[in-house]
């Protein structure tokens, strides 16, 4: 979306917008209602390896300073955000085929990743955590590591990290790097707040309010950031 000079210089600066965030998790923490759901682990380069469903696999879960609330950051404003796999090329919309050959995509990279020996030897033969007398499963989302690798998916990038929201927000990727955006621009952060189960069961939320977030932790393997995401 085009803003005028005036527009930009009106709107917060991001350093605003963090603290103003940070606020909000403080008073959270402070409040002894939501105190037991919180980790106190703290929420930088931490997890916890949880149990996805009661009979289901382990996931790695990153730890967070806040209660289901998730941030995305953009360098421009859209009236609707799409995934990479629905995103128009050349303001041009996709076709079926197109589409068709990027779920391809995403089946082969998950073929490959299969044969991956650190796949072999933890993802699948399971993980010995502590209280458990054999290894555990951990849960592999092949489809949220092909969208880090850049591959188009039908998932969208959330993070329960600000900063991370921060930087993509503030920056945008320039000839595969990572460069600050030009003086003048605009950039945008999202808070998306999922009310925790099981105090939204009475509750009825607007049909445009997603309840499909999935976890995703951190990526294994070399090459890509290590962002922690709900798609």
């Amino acid at each position: 979306m085009q803003l005028s000079r005036k527009e930009i210089d009106d709107l917060h600066t991001v350093l605003y917008i963090l603290d103003k965030i940070a606020q909000s998790e403080e008073k959270l923490r402070n409040d002894k209602r939501w105190r037991l759901l919180l980790s106190d682990m703290g929420a930088e380069d931490k997890f916890e390896i949880r149990p996805e469903s009661a009979n289901g696999p382990y996931v790695l879960h990153p730890t967070s300073s806040t209660v289901n609330i998730f941030f995305r950051g953009q360098t421009d404003y859209h009236s609707e955000c799409l995934p990479t796999i629905y995103r128009k090329e050349k303001n041009q919309p996709r076709d079926e085929l197109e589409i068709f050959i990027d779920r391809l995509r995403s089946i082969e990279f998950e073929l490959l990743l299969k044969t991956h020996p650190f796949v072999k030897s933890i993802y699948e033969r399971g993980l010995l955590i502590q209280g458990k007398e054999q290894p555990v499963p951990i849960k592999v989302d092949y489809l949220g590591l092909a969208q880090h690798y850049e591959l188009k998916t039908d998932l969208m990038d959330f993070t329960n990290d600000k900063w991370v929201a921060a930087f993509f927000a503030t920056c945008s990727k320039v000839k595969g790097e990572y460069v600050p955006v030009k003086s003048g621009g605009y950039g945008v952060i999202y808070s998306y707040t999922v009310l925790p189960e099981p105090f939204d069961q009475n509750v009825n939320l607007p049909k445009s309010i997603p309840k499909n977030l999935q976890l995703l932790a951190y990526s294994p393997f070399p090459g890509r950031e290590n962002k922690r995401v709900l798609p």
